[in-house]
């Protein structure tokens, strides 16, 4: 098995942004230089919404007693000024440290690769909570009509890994708030998503919450069949989950003997129309 490099976010951006992120650039480093703080907005592309108190308050003492010892990468805005590209952790703990200049790199990112390089850079640092990383995955591979393989090859994870995190959206509003909070691990999720019917993993999900159920708990009761009905063939569980990981949507196959249908989920038109297009081959003609 081949080791799996790291993305390169931030070297790509530090060697310059004018190359695809999966080439190899050799471009040499640029000296950073200082600006004021308030000629910085943030990234809008952000995918985290929320930050460890403790950890970036640690973050705060450190860089109050030895300034910003990483800069800042930001980008040139039209109206003056400039835009982050990445460190936001930093930039929030520079001002809460009473800091009014930051040292920073100034690079020509391009908006569709704003969000990519946010994505690779909080992942690397595993600042996403795993809600976060699933639905920045997704903008991924609708806004920028990205593989599961690329993704996985930026971020440096396995393909197998992003898959996994693609299926987290596949939970109900109730399952994914109790992932966002805390309250359920990323494997209870995933244990949940193993079972089917909608009505027992409701009731996987309270026993998790009230008896405190560990993952392993979780696996066994999510995979004890409730009829013979429910079983499916092997063949049919390699092709839904293939199928599943090429759409990056839910998938479901029912069989009834050697006949069945297959059932593919979508949420909004934009999602439809990415499917027919990958199925198809060409984008749908809506009249």
């Amino acid at each position: 098995m081949k080791p799996r490099r790291l993305g390169r976010g931030l070297d790509f951006l530090l060697q310059g942004a004018s190359a695809t992120p999966t080439e190899e650039v050799e471009a040499p480093l640029v000296a950073p230089r200082d600006v004021g703080l308030e000629e910085i907005t943030a990234n809008p592309w952000q995918p985290r919404t929320q930050f460890d108190e403790a950890g970036l308050q640690e973050l705060t003492e450190s860089v109050r007693a030895h300034g910003i010892l990483q800069p800042l990468v930001v980008r040139p805005r039209a109206a003056g000024g400039f835009e982050l590209v990445a460190g936001e952790r930093r930039m929030i703990a520079a001002k809460r440290a009473g800091l009014a200049r930051v040292p920073v790199v100034v690079r020509e990112v391009p908006d569709e690769q704003m969000l990519m390089v946010a994505l690779i850079e909080n992942v690397q640092r595993r600042d996403l909570n795993p809600l976060e990383r699933a639905r920045a995955f997704r903008r991924l591979v609708d806004d920028h009509q990205l593989s599961h393989e690329k993704v996985a090859d930026l971020a440096g994870m396995a393909r197998s890994t992003v898959s996994n995190s693609l299926r987290l959206l596949e939970l109900g509003e109730t399952h994914r708030n109790a992932i966002r909070d805390g309250t359920i691990s990323e494997g209870h999720a995933r244990a949940l998503l193993s079972e089917p019917d909608a009505k027992r993993r409701d009731e996987l999900f309270k026993a998790i919450v009230d008896q405190r159920w560990n993952v392993r708990a979780t696996e066994s009761a999510a995979v004890k069949p409730t009829s013979k009905k429910s079983a499916r063939s092997p063949d049919a569980t390699r092709l839904a989950a293939s199928l599943r990981e090429k759409l990056g949507t839910k998938v479901t196959i029912v069989e009834r003997g050697q006949r069945g249908r297959i059932v593919i989920d979508y949420s909004s038109l934009k999602e439809f129309e990415r499917l027919y297009e990958r199925l198809a081959g060409e984008p749908p003609t809506i009249e």
